[in-house]
Order: structure tokens, then C-alpha cells, then sequence
């Protein structure tokens, strides 16, 4: 080889290698100049590569990166400039709303006091009308008493009179009664007597002609015996039958004499009979002189009652005279009672009136200083607007400024504007326990929202109880934990993470027989993976068939795992539960993607992907990958037409999405809106009892409830896939709300 050959070959060689090393630092350039186009697009969760490599590109690199850190300080100082904006706006509106109070205040004042001073002056008017009604209604009340006197003496005078009258009633009544004896005795004795008399009578007539035929008879038989007898005597023997007749004829005659005398004998005794009815019509006679003295005494009396009646008579005309003045007075004090007590109707009206003006100026002024000295309604909110966490959480801060604003244009809750008070805590964990503190004994905040990392949430719990106050959590966590001053709307791991595995051992989940359980390294992740190797072991899957992994917060380096898992998964059906949190997600999906990882070969189930993270990747990142959750924006329901609507008029944003945190947030503050304006209360304790066991429609369309014995939500369970556009698609639903259970069997068994 020649000289010219070699320098041939050399230059070759130099124009080659030096094409190859501008291709190859073109393309790095190109790929860095990729990234600060991402920049300054503000894209999210960006990866510069060569940032530890020498040279130009090196610095570049690190050049991009400090770029980058200072637009993500920017973005977060953006974020936190917004929310002291909506701060102030709450604030603002507070202040505006009691400057308007008191202006209508003052006007409701003033008509107040007006009406106050016509009142008065109406109350004068029937007070002077009142008093001097009084005075004549006294001397008309003067001149009926002495009238009265009169009429009492007369009264009393006929009072006397009645009394002496009453005594010769007495007397007649007696006099009467003796009478009335009398001649009741005496018409007995003359029934009596008359009925004596006229026996006698008939007994002396009946007599009299016996007596008279037995004489006749005697004065015949005596005839007859004589003769009979001569007979007798003149012819002798032949004459001895006369002789018998004239013996019977002398027996006859003599029981004739016999009879004549016994009827003598009866006649002497009619005669005694005849004497005593002569004694006792003497006696008669007696009893009628007797009844003529008391016909005597009885006009005596009657003259004299006659007497007393004509003076109770006179007394009566001289008492009615008296009484019908006092009747003409007693009508003028009538109606002058008439008027005075309709002018006291009057008064009493126009005083309560006055008293009623008197009560709407109390409340107006009282109300307004109870408003000015309670101020409106503060809302703690505590959620990371920067840091690992900021892309998951900025969305329900700006929830809540959303419902706070509509809460205020509809008139606010008990009288008062709600205000909100929001922190920062940036995604340190160390500054959640201060925080709330701040909120609770600083701003005296009613309720606190917030919190997403279950480290966040245990490190607010301990002052949460301590100050009393109530924290509304919205996201799903990994149970083991009760309190009374948590209201947990997320899920529990039985009413997301046991569903989802379900899902994915099933046919329609792919009958998936191998899982890799891998999330972030703190409780939540932790505890759930437990939950869930517990749960499947009793399902039959074995420990060689479960792989479990934990990284860091904002872990970017998943090659080395993901390669891991898909040799893991070499075989046999089988899927990656992911508990992964923040924005390791967007790296952990970035590099599936780079590593050419489809969802029909290795699906992912996230328990910490929703539609913001989704929409915040690149379109087709997570594509065909399954979501699990209690709220799909998906969802096509009356309730979250409205819930979604009116999200994006809030944002401008005719694309805003909304998801389960949001909506889980959503429920909490509206339980506890309405538990407010059911007890009348702010009182925290009084409002966790108010909120226990209510019922509240969800965007979700179900009746989803708050438990009274553990403070969790009874939700529905949806599964979603993530479409090639970004969005999530429903694939299944629960028929029914679940209800939780924060204490797994299945952790123990693990």
C-alpha cells in the first residue's frame, strides 16, 4: 500500500468516522432539542438523557434540565399564585358580601326606624284618646254607685218585707193545714154519720112495717084464739081441735110478742145509734165554727201579706227606677268600655308593631355584628400544588374553589359566605402535620379537604383529632383505620383493588393466572399488596405466581423491572397491578412503550391512573391498559352530564376531564354542605353525627352512603380500559353499591 493509498483510506476513515459521530450528535441534538420543545410546551414529566455525559452534549443536557426545573418552579409558582387568587377571590367575596349585608342592612334600618317612629307616634295619639275615655268613663262609673246605693237600700227594704211576708206564709201555711185536717175529719165524721142515718132510716122504715103487719097478725091471732077458744069451750069435746088450733094459734102470738119485743129491742138501739150521729153532728158543727175562725185568721193574714206585698210592691217600683238608671249607666260605661278596650286593641296592635320593628331591628343589627364578628364560613384546603403529587391534586383544589363560588352565589350556607383557605404542603410529607394545625387552630376552619398519599393522611390524623376537626379524604386507600373525625370517600381495597383482581381472573379480564404487584414505596402501595397476595392465594394462585416490587416517589428508571416482569410473565397469562403514585406513572408507561409492551400482552390494572393522569400522557401511552375505580367520566347519567358541564365552563376548557378523586370530593363537600344547613351548625362533632347514614345522589347516578359506624362511603365499583385517544371506556359496573370494609381478613392471611 502506497502512501496516497493510505491517505485515502485515512481521510475515508476520518469522513466516515467524523459522519458517523455528526449523525450520532445530530440525533442527540435532535432528541435534546425534542425536549425543550417539551419545555416549552410545558409538557409534564419530561426525561432529559446525556445529562451526565462530558462535553457538549453533556451540557446541554444539563443546560435542558435546569430549563426544565425552572419551568416546573415556575409551573409550581404559577400553581401557588393561582391558589392565593382564588384565596383572595374568596376572601374578597367574604368581605364584599358583608359590605352588601350592611348596606341592606341600612336600608332595612332606616324603613325600621321609620315605621318605629310612626308607631310611637300612633301609640301617643291612642294613649291621649285612651285617658281621657278614662275620665269619663270615671264619672259615669261615680254617678252608677250612688244610683247603686238607692237601689241596695230599696233592695233591702224589699228584702225586710219579703222576710215578714214570708213569716205570715209560714203561719197561713199552718193555719191552712189545720184547716185542711179539720175538714178532713169533719167530712169523714159527715160521710160517715149521713151513711149512719140513712141505715137508721131505712132499719126504722123496714121496722116500722113489720111492726105493723105483727100487729096486725097479733091483733088477728089474739082474734082468733079467743074465738077458738069459745069454740072450744061451747062444743066441748068435738070442740078440742079448736083447742089445738087456739094453743098454737096462743104460741104463735106469743113468739109474735117475742119477735115484737127483740124488734123493740133493736129500735132502743137505733136510737142510741141515732144519739150518737147527733153527737157527732155536734161535732161537725164544732169543726165548722173551728173552720170559720180560721177562715177568719186566714184573711187576717191574707189582709196583712196584702199590706206587705203592696209595700214590696212600692219598694220594687222605687229599686226598678233605681236599676233602670243604673242599666243607662251601666250601658254608657258599657260602651264607653266598648271604646276603651278597642283603643286598647289598637295600642296593643300598634305595640306589637313597635315590637316587631323593635325585634327586625335586633336581628338586623345583631345579625350584622354576629356576621362581622363570625366573618363567613372558612374552608381548610390541603393539597400539594407542587411537587410529585401537584398533578394529581391541583384538579380537586380547583374543584372546591368551583363549589365554594357556586355555594356563595346562591346565597352561601346559614346566612354567611363560605371562604376558602388553601396551603401548599409542595408533596412534603413533613409539612401536612403543620399545615393542619395552622388550618385548624389559626384559621379555625370548619372542615378541612384534602390530603391524597396515605403518609399525608396519617401524619394529619393525630392533630385532626387532637383539635377536633373533621378531614374529608378523597381517595381510595388501604383501610386498617377508623376515626371519627375522617370521612373517608374513597375507596376501601374491597371496593376497588379485590373487584379489579376479580375482573382479571375472569374470562372477560383475560383469566389471568400470574400477577406483579408493584407501586410506590409508602402505606398505601404497601398494604394493599398484602391485601391483595392474601386475596389471591385464596383464590389458588401460588407464591412463585405473584411477583412484588416497590419503588421510590418520582422513580424514572424502570428499565431493569419492566424486563424483569415480562420474563416473569413468559407463559402464563398475566397482568401488573399497579399501585404506582405521581409521576413515576408517566416514566413507568413510558418505558412499556419503549420496550414495545402491549396491553393485550402484559396489562396493566392502575389503582392510581384517572382521566387527569390520562390525559396529561402522551395519546396511546396507556392505551388498552384497565383503570379501576368508583367514578368514570365515562359515566351517562343526568347527574354527571351536569357534574362534567359544568367543570368545563368552570375551567374554559371544552375538553376538561373529570375522575373518581373529583368526584369523591364532590360528595364529601356537599355531605357535609348539607349536614351544615340540616343542624343549623358548623360545630364539627355536630356535623360528623348530621353526616352519618346520609344518603346523597353522585355524579355516578347511585345513591351512594356514608356509613354511620365507620365513616367510609358505600360506592359502585366501575372497571375501565384507556382508549387510544386518551379517554377511559366502561367495561364493567357493579349492580348495587358495595359496602366497605377497612379492615381486610385477607391482610392477616397474608
Amino acid at each position: 500500500m502506497n502512501i496516497s493509498d493510505f491517505i485515502i483510506i485515512s481521510v475515508s476513515l476520518i469522513l466516515i468516522s467524523g459522519l458517523i459521530l455528526y449523525f450520532i450528535l445530530i440525533r442527540k441534538f435532535r432528541y435534546l432539542i425534542d425536549c425543550m420543545r417539551a419545555i416549552a410546551e410545558r409538557e409534564q414529566f419530561i426525561q432529559i438523557p446525556y445529562v451526565k455525559e462530558r462535553g457538549l452534549h453533556g451540557r446541554f443536557a444539563r443546560g435542558l434540565q435546569i430549563l426544565n426545573e425552572a419551568v416546573t418552579a415556575a409551573n409550581a409558582l404559577a400553581a401557588e399564585q393561582k391558589a392565593a387568587q382564588d384565596q383572595y377571590r374568596s376572601s374578597s367575596f367574604a368581605q364584599k358580601w358583608f359590605i352588601d349585608t350592611f348596606n341592606k342592612s341600612e336600608k332595612s334600618l332606616n324603613a325600621a326606624i321609620a315605621e318605629v317612629d310612626e308607631a310611637a307616634r300612633s301609640l301617643r295619639t291612642t294613649a291621649s284618646c285612651m285617658l281621657e275615655q278614662a275620665d269619663k268613663t270615671q264619672q259615669q262609673s261615680a254617678a252608677m254607685s250612688e244610683m247603686a246605693h238607692v237601689a241596695t237600700d230599696g233592695v233591702t227594704t224589699v228584702a225586710e218585707e219579703s222576710a215578714h211576708l214570708t213569716a205570715m206564709a209560714n203561719r197561713l201555711q199552718l193555719q191552712v193545714g189545720n184547716a185542711k185536717d179539720v175538714t178532713t175529719n169533719a167530712v169523714e165524721r159527715v160521710v160517715k154519720t149521713d151513711s149512719d142515718i140513712r141505715y137508721l132510716s131505712e132499719c126504722a122504715a123496714r121496722i116500722d112495717n113489720v111492726v105493723g103487719v105483727i100487729e096486725n097478725i097479733t091483733r088477728r091471732t089474739r082474734l082468733l084464739a079467743l074465738n077458738a077458744t069459745i069454740e072450744a069451750n061451747l062444743t066441748g069435746a068435738a070442740g078440742k081441735g079448736f083447742a089445738v088450733v087456739a094453743g098454737e094459734i096462743k104460741a104463735l102470738s106469743a113468739q109474735t110478742n117475742d119477735a115484737t119485743t127483740t124488734i123493740a129491742s133493736d129500735v132502743q138501739q137505733m136510737g142510741s145509734a141515732v144519739q150518737t150521729s147527733s153527737v157527732a153532728l155536734d161535732w161537725i158543727g164544732s169543726a165548722i165554727r173551728s173552720i170559720e175562725r180560721l177562715t177568719s185568721d186566714l184573711q187576717s193574714l191574707i189582709i196583712e201579706q196584702s199590706g206587705a206585698a203592696s209595700e214590696i210592691g212600692r219598694q220594687a217600683v222605687e229599686v226598678s227606677s233605681s236599676v233602670r238608671s243604673i242599666s243607662d249607666y251601666a250601658a254608657a260605661v258599657a260602651r264607653s268600655s266598648g271604646e276603651t278596650r278597642s283603643m286598647a286593641n289598637h295600642l296593643r296592635e300598634a305595640a306589637q308593631g313597635l315590637a316587631g320593628q323593635s325585634d327586625i331591628l335586633n336581628q338586623t343589627v345583631t345579625g350584622f355584628f354576629d356576621n362581622v364578628r363570625d366573618g363567613a364560613i372558612k374552608i381548610g384546603v390541603l393539597h400539594s400544588l407542587s411537587g410529585t403529587m401537584a398533578m394529581s391534586e391541583r384538579p380537586l383544589k380547583d374543584l372546591l374553589v368551583m363549589m365554594v363560588e357556586e355555594v356563595n352565589r346562591a346565597g352561601g350556607i346559614l346566612g354567611r359566605p363560605l371562604e376558602l383557605v388553601i396551603v401548599n404542603p409542595q408533596s412534603d410529607w413533613s409539612r401536612y402535620e403543620e399545615l393542619a394545625n395552622e388550618l385548624l387552630t389559626q384559621q379555625k376552619v370548619a372542615a378541612v379537604f384534602g390530603c391524597w398519599t396515605s403518609i399525608s393522611r396519617k401524619a394529619v390524623l393525630p392533630v385532626i383529632e387532637k383539635q377536633g376537626g373533621l378531614l374529608f379524604y378523597p381517595i381510595q386507600y388501604e383501610g386498617e383505620e377508623q376515626s371519627p373525625n375522617i370521612f373517608y370517600t374513597g375507596a376501601t381495597p374491597n371496593q376497588q383493588a379485590i373487584p379489579a383482581v376479580d375482573f382479571l381472573l375472569s374470562p372477560a379480564g383475560g383469566s389471568i393466572r400470574r400477577f406483579a404487584l408493584i407501586g410506590t414505596d409508602y402505606i398505601y402501595p404497601q398494604v394493599t399488596n398484602r391485601i391483595l397476595k392474601g386475596y389471591l392465594r385464596h383464590k389458588g394462585i401460588g407464591e412463585s405466581d405473584i411477583l412484588t416490587n416497590l419503588t421510590p416517589f418520582s422513580h424514572e428508571d424502570w428499565g431493569a423491572l419492566i424486563k424483569r416482569i415480562r420474563q416473569f410473565s413468559r407463559g402464563t397469562p398475566t397482568a401488573i397491578i399497579s399501585t404506582i403514585n405521581g409521576d413515576a406513572n408517566v416514566h413507568f408507561y413510558r418505558e412499556l412503550a419503549r420496550q414495545g409492551v402491549r396491553a393485550t400482552d402484559l396489562p396493566v390494572m392502575a389503582f392510581s391512573v384517572g382521566e387527569n393522569e390520562a390525559a396529561s400522557l402522551p395519546h396511546g401511552l396507556l392505551a388498552g391498559h384497565y383503570v379501576a375505580w368508583n367514578y368514570l367520566m365515562a359515566i351517562e347519567t343526568p347527574e354527571n352530564t351536569r357534574f362534567r358541564d359544568q367543570w368545563r365552563r368552570y375551567t374554559g376548557n371544552p375538553a376538561a376531564v373529570t375522575d373518581d378523586p373529583m368526584e369523591a370530593t364532590w360528595i364529601g363537600f356537599n355531605l357535609w354542605c348539607s349536614a351544615v344547613r340540616r343542624i343549623g351548625s358548623t360545630e364539627p362533632a355536630a356535623v360528623g353525627r348530621a353526616i352519618a347514614e346520609q344518603r346523597l345522589r353522585a355524579p355516578s347516578g347511585f345513591d351512594v352512603m356514608m356509613d354511620r359506624e365507620n365513616h367510609h362511603l358505600h360506592k359502585p365499583v366501575f372497571i375501565g380500559r384507556v382508549t387510544p385517544s386518551g379517554g377511559i371506556e366502561i367495561i364493567h359496573r357493579s349492580d348495587k353499591i358495595v359496602p366497605p370494609s377497612p379492615f381486610s381478613a385477607y391482610l392477616r392471611s397474608a
